[in-house]
């Protein structure tokens, strides 16, 4: 049976994750762990934990990229200064529209 492009995300993820765990078997993210020059585009990341995704990987050094239906630029800077850094950016689109979404 071929796999599914969610079944490759899903698996990168729970290697990721693995890998994580194999560091520190609490599964911690230490405060050294950085990801400089990454990109990630974050869905939700107006709220709950697509914001705290968001926050957590701009802390890290990753270049974010929200997608929220409530994107604003008062939110970009709550979460701005949440991650104590200038490099989250947010989309407003509703991925549900998907003429938005292109």
């Amino acid at each position: 049976m071929a796999r599914s492009s969610h079944d490759r995300a899903l698996t990168s993820i729970l290697v990721g994750v693995r890998n994580v765990m194999r560091r520190d078997p609490r599964g911690e993210l230490s405060e050294d762990m950085r990801l400089d020059g990454g990109t990630a585009l974050v869905t939700g990341a107006s709220s709950g934990l697509g914001e705290a995704i968001a926050v957590e990987l701009a802390r890290r050094g990753v270049q974010v990229y929200g997608a929220a239906r409530r994107a604003s630029p008062e939110l970009r800077d709550r979460l701005r200064r949440a991650a104590g850094s200038e490099t989250i950016d947010m989309l407003p689109v509703d991925l549900a529209d998907l003429p938005q979404v292109d």
